[in-house]
C-alpha cells in the first residue's frame, strides 16, 4: 500500500467517487486502492508537486553526523553542515 505526504495543515484527501482518506498528524495518507493512487499520483505532479509518495528504503549502515553548530543531522559522508555550515561530528545513539 502506497503512502502519500500531504502539505501542512491539509487533513486529508477526498476524492471524485467519494472515498476520503484522512491524513496523520505528521501529514501522511494510506491509499489502499491502486486506482486511488493512480489518480491521486496524476493530481499530484499536475498540481505542482505538493502531494509526495513516501519512498521506503533500506537504512544507512554507516552512523549519521551532527552539526555541532545548528544540530542538523546530516549523511555519513558530508564534512560540512549545508545549513549552520559548521563541522559535523558522528551521532551517538
Amino acid at each position: 500500500m502506497p503512502d502519500y505526504r500531504v502539505p501542512p495543515g491539509c487533513e486529508g484527501l477526498k476524492l471524485e467517487d467519494g472515498t476520503r482518506y484522512a491524513a496523520s498528524r505528521d501529514g501522511r495518507i494510506v491509499v489502499d486502492r491502486p486506482d486511488h493512487a493512480r489518480a491521486i499520483e496524476r493530481v499530484g505532479h499536475a498540481g505542482g508537486g505538493h502531494i509526495h509518495r513516501v519512498m521506503v528504503g533500506a537504512p544507512a549502515r554507516t552512523p549519521s553526523k551532527t552539526c555541532t553548530v545548528c544540530r542538523f543531522v546530516a549523511y555519513a559522508w558530508q564534512a560540512n553542515c549545508p545549513k549552520g555550515h559548521g563541522p559535523l561530528v558522528p551521532l551517538e545513539s
